[in-house]
């Protein structure tokens, strides 16, 4: 999860469903013949990446926890 208030921009959203949706009239909800045979490749590229930005994502997220953990030990120890 990206974070639970994410949401995408409704009129950035429509944008791109118009401009998607004549590649998926003309190529049935299939890739092209010219790239159907790297879908394979392009999973794998598609899997990592998604594995290294939710690795990313997590790491950020955990730093930022540290980093307020370690703000409220500093305010606990000056009182």
């Amino acid at each position: 999860m990206v974070h639970h208030n994410f949401e995408f921009d409704p009129q950035q959203a429509e944008n791109v469903t118009q401009k998607i949706a004549p590649l998926i009239v003309k190529y049935g909800g299939n890739p092209p013949p010219w790239l159907a045979k790297y879908m394979d490749e392009i999973m794998a590229v598609a899997a990592i990446g998604i594995l290294g930005l939710s690795s990313y994502m997590q790491v950020r997220s955990l730093k930022i926890k540290d980093a307020e953990l370690a703000k409220k030990k500093g305010q606990a120890s000056c009182q």
